[in-house]
């Protein structure tokens, strides 16, 4: 797959249910590392985030009218934790998922590249992203694209360390390619 056919657009309400197949293909493969409660709850949570409307853009990589990514991206939000954090007014990328079939063609880079410029059109300086070890090839992609460690914004969650990520959308070449 090259990205030439591959096409990112907004989800409509109608693509529900493929996200949620394509968001559970894509991260059930932590259900073999997480204690089962802490993967319940996960499967749960990115359910809820696939169900609601709290993102500023949901966004899907469809290729050859197959839905082979997504991404959700959350608007600049001053909630006290994103001010102590530093980070209010940021926009905050959550839920990146890639089908397994398709992973290591360019998607994922493709959605991260677009939330960059989605962030760059609104006048932000920088994308946020939490993520942890456990996604090793999630943190290499994201190092790859420039994101630098917070390592002041990270933390402890059911026994899993979250690290926190940004990228300076000034400098980065993303925006550029």
């Amino acid at each position: 797959m090259g990205n030439e056919g591959l096409v990112i657009r907004e989800t409509t309400a109608s693509d529900l249910p493929e996200i949620e197949s394509l968001l559970l293909d894509a991260y059930v493969q932590y259900a073999q590392v997480l204690p089962e409660e802490v993967w319940l709850g996960y499967r749960e949570d990115i359910l809820q985030n696939a169900r609601n409307n709290e993102a500023w853009h949901k966004l899907l990589a469809v290729y050859e009218n197959k839905v082979v990514g997504s991404v959700f991206l959350f608007g600049p939000s001053l909630t006290e934790s994103d001010i102590v954090k530093r980070r209010a007014g940021a926009p905050f990328v959550r839920l990146l998922a890639v089908h397994p079939s398709a992973r290591g063609k360019g998607v994922a880079t493709a959605l991260i590249q677009h939330c960059a410029r989605i962030a760059a059109d609104h006048g932000k300086d920088f994308l946020y992203l939490n993520t942890s070890d456990m996604m090793s090839d999630a943190v290499r992609l994201y190092e790859n694209l420039g994101f630098e460690r917070i390592p002041e914004h990270e933390r402890n969650n059911s026994g899993i360390w979250i690290k926190s990520y940004k990228l300076n959308l000034q400098t980065t070449g993303l925006l550029h390619a």
